[in-house]
């Protein structure tokens, strides 16, 4: 694989996470039609969308827990399981799971796959 000259493996993975991340994180939150420099930050949703966004400027670390914040907000607000009934979720753990369901987690790792990174 051909790297640019000035490549660094944590710039790269912020690029690829903004690219990614962002776009399931709006996906997710399709409801809100506030831009993202209008958002109300005294409504629940709005100022989850508004953490969970990465920025160019995001630190790693900040990256590394908006992406966690991400995950375990939506895993905590929704139906998680192995497309198990919602009152019985058995053995399943939702830690590192992205979709609620096989299919979109199935589409989530489409859309990685998708990407040139992944691909090079």
């Amino acid at each position: 694989m051909t790297e640019p000259h000035n490549f660094t493996s944590t710039e790269q993975f912020q690029d690829v996470n903004k690219r990614i991340w962002n776009q399931l994180i709006r996906e997710y939150f399709r409801d809100v039609s506030a831009s993202d420099d209008n958002l109300d930050l005294t409504t629940p949703r709005q100022a989850l969308l508004k953490a969970c966004l990465h920025s160019e400027d995001d630190s790693l670390l900040l990256t590394i827990g908006r992406m966690n914040l991400f995950l375990h907000a939506t895993t905590y607000l929704t139906d998680w399981g192995y497309d198990l009934p919602v009152g019985n979720i058995g053995s399943s753990s939702a830690g590192c799971l992205v979709g609620r369901t096989r299919k979109g987690h199935r589409e989530f790792m489409s859309l990685v796959k998708s990407d040139r990174s992944y691909r090079e």
